[in-house]
């Protein structure tokens, strides 16, 4: 039998590699090959992560309990180390967390027996265990003060580097070969999401911080510090800012540690620059003209979250009316797990183009307020459950505070500055939905969780696995994440294959090769709302009628509140001839969405088929009127007046803009 001694060393290596592994990785992993280049990694590194968590875990609990100790040979001068019982979660805690998985999971099954079920239940379920896998890497460490420094300074030194690339985008002295959708995204593409995770990350550098040996230690940590709060203001993150903030605070305050005054010069010091980067704008460069937030002065910036006539709170508070009336639909259980992009677009309408909720080209996916969100898809049962994981946690943080030793104090401060900045960035984001801010989160619950809770953490675990369990069920956990990780991988890599090939190739010849690619997207992904729209594309591109029908009825299966497949569905019928059908089709499609380009110029040529004269010139006057109408999105202004330039086109074609998640 394997020593229980050395079943503890393999699991205290597992949860280094889940924790502090996860965090150097899961900031700074990307692959531009994928269709999600940013998440996609990021997503599979949390959940490999959250695997070695529990295996760590569960390697811990053979290893404890009221055993002997080990044999030690005669002669030897010291003994093996003896691992320690495993402290269980504090109780308020564990229910809390028992309770939000316990409401996810009966708003799923609810929502599951009316179409269109709950599609994303599971992978949104998922994302809150893979949360508590974290935390088990982190408790199953023991929250020895060398595991809590390798923590902090992990983060650090991972977000630091992503600071300096965001700083380098921010700058443009040269161009670095990373996907830009918001400069400066960094290694997440997308500045508001860096953002959130730099604000999440800065109470780890203050925990680092205060645990630093050396004098050099302090001042390469510092450092590390001031590039991330620089690197925070450049990204002129609203959000993030609100969160980072209150993180800074929040360990200052419960940490309450004395600090020198030239520690205080130099914090005052940054300040100013921050202030001074924040206020200026980013350097110009035609290639991001349409960047109005980034070439801003930083007042305005700072007097838009307050202008409801902005595009910023408009778009924000358009989003929240609409996810309260998607609660009032179904106040007590919501609308199910991740359906809140499902069924967003059934209440987009009307004023969808006036808030820019909803266009042709971009739908959300999320309601930019995590609160909001949940409440939307898990009602007021899963409002309470949130909210009693809220007063867990507080809870606990209390009792570690009135621990004695001052690295736990440190640890806990930590843990609550984290879980702070989560609360402020959720306020108009979306950080409990994206791997790395999730990271954080678990990381902070596992740091309040570990077995050094002290007072008042709950009683010791007396039962455990027999060691064969713990290394059977250890091997599944991680064989099920590398599997998954592997398959969403491989067809995020064939749908973006095949969405660049369709870019690139209008033709049929493009159109064949991407159907090659969207083959082996779906049998990876089976089901994938965004593979089945692109399959429909492409088969109409090569006039297969009936081929491109069935896999628009696969994406309206999926999704059935899209604009852009119905649409679609709607240009095949119509060129199959069927224009009674296509009519039908793009009606729902534009009661969907009333300023749909695409949908307006199928539906002109449906009616006019149909002998339907007026409506057929009703149509092509709405669609000119999008090309100069105030408050249309240039995208949709674009489409407009390349359809319109299209009218006399005997048939109708696909709009490759639309569709895009």
């Amino acid at each position: 039998m394997t020593p229980r001694w050395h079943t503890a060393s393999v699991a205290g290596a597992f949860s280094i590699a889940g924790t502090s592994g996860a965090a150097l990785v899961v900031f700074l992993l990307y692959v531009p090959a994928l269709a999600t280049p940013f998440t996609g990694p990021k997503e599979s590194i949390f959940q490999l992560a959250a695997a070695l968590g529990f295996g760590a875990l569960l390697l811990l609990k053979s290893a404890t309990g009221d055993s002997p100790r080990p044999v030690v040979p005669a002669g030897a001068d010291h003994h093996p180390p003896e691992p320690q019982p495993l402290t269980a979660w504090g109780r308020p805690l564990t229910v809390g967390m028992l309770l939000v998985l316990a409401s996810g999971t009966l708003s799923a099954v609810i929502a599951a027996q009316t179409p269109p079920g709950a599609p994303y239940a599971l992978s949104s379920l998922l994302r809150w265990v893979a949360l508590c896998g974290i935390a088990c890497g982190v408790a199953a460490s023991g929250g020895s003060s060398s595991a809590r420094t390798g923590l902090f300074q992990a983060v650090t030194a991972a977000a630091a580097v992503v600071s300096v690339i965001g700083l380098f985008q921010h700058i443009d002295l040269f161009r670095l070969p990373i996907p830009v959708i918001s400069t400066p995204g960094s290694t997440f593409g997308n500045r508001n999401l860096a953002g959130e995770a730099i604000a999440l990350s800065l109470p780890f550098g203050v925990g680092a911080l205060c645990l630093a040996g050396g004098r050099w230690e302090r001042r390469i940590v510092v450092c590390e510090i001031a590039l991330q709060i620089v690197y925070l203001a450049a990204t002129r993150a609203r959000g993030a800012w609100l969160g980072g903030a209150l993180g800074i605070l929040t360990v200052v305050f419960v940490g309450r540690r004395p600090w020198s005054r030239a520690a205080v010069v130099s914090w005052v010091g940054l300040g100013v620059v921050t202030l001074l980067v924040a206020l200026l704008p980013g350097r110009a460069n035609p290639q991001y003209a349409a960047d109005t937030k980034r070439l801003a002065q930083g007042f305005d910036v700072v007097e838009t979250s307050f202008d409801p006539d902005s595009t910023a709170l408009r778009t924000r508070i358009g989003l929240w009316r609409r996810s309260l009336a998607m609660f009032r639909s179904r106040p007590l259980t919501g609308v199910g797990p991740g359906n809140w992009a499902v069924f967003f677009p059934r209440f987009a309408e009307p004023g969808a183009t006036a808030d820019g909720v909803l266009s042709a080209t971009l739908a959300p996916r999320h309601a930019h307020c995590d609160l909001l969100e949940w409440l939307a898809e898990t009602g007021a049962v899963g409002l309470g459950s949130f909210l009693a994981l809220a007063v867990g946690v507080t809870i606990t943080i209390r009792r570690r505070l009135a621990s004695p030793d001052a690295g736990r104090r440190v640890s806990t401060s930590v843990a609550a500055g984290t879980l702070v900045a989560l609360v402020g960035a959720s306020a108009t984001g979306f950080p409990l939905e994206m791997p790395a801010t999730l990271t954080l989160a678990g990381l902070a619950l596992g740091l309040i969780s570990s077995n050094d809770a002290g007072q008042g953490a709950g009683p010791a675990v007396r039962w455990r696995f027999p060691d064969w369990a713990a290394e059977a069920l250890t091997v599944a956990i991680l064989g099920i994440a590398a599997i998954g990780a592997e398959e969403r991988l491989r067809g995020s890599y064939w749908l973006g294959k095949a969405e660049r090939t369709l870019h690139d190739d209008r033709g049929p010849l493009g159109a064949a090769r991407a159907l090659f690619a969207l083959e082996r997207a779906e049998k990876a992904t089976p089901g994938t709302f965004r593979v089945a729209l692109r399959t429909a594309h492409a088969e109409f591109r090569l006039r297969h009628t009936i081929e491109a029908i069935r896999a628009c009825d696969a994406a309206n299966a999926r999704e059935p509140f899209s604009p852009n497949s119905w649409a679609t569905l709607a240009a095949v019928q119509l060129d199959a001839g069927d224009a009674e059908s296509a009519h039908k089709s793009v009606a729902w499609s534009l009661e969907l969405l009333h300023d749909y380009p695409y949908a307006l110029f199928v539906n002109a040529q449906a009616t006019d088929a149909l002998g339907d004269h007026a409506a057929a010139a009703a149509a092509w006057a709405h669609l000119e009127t999008l090309v100069t109408a105030p408050g249309v999105d240039k995208e949709t202004a674009l489409s407009a007046r390349e359809l319109l330039s299209s009218r006399d086109a005997r048939q109708p074609r696909v709009d490759q803009r639309a569709g895009r998640p």
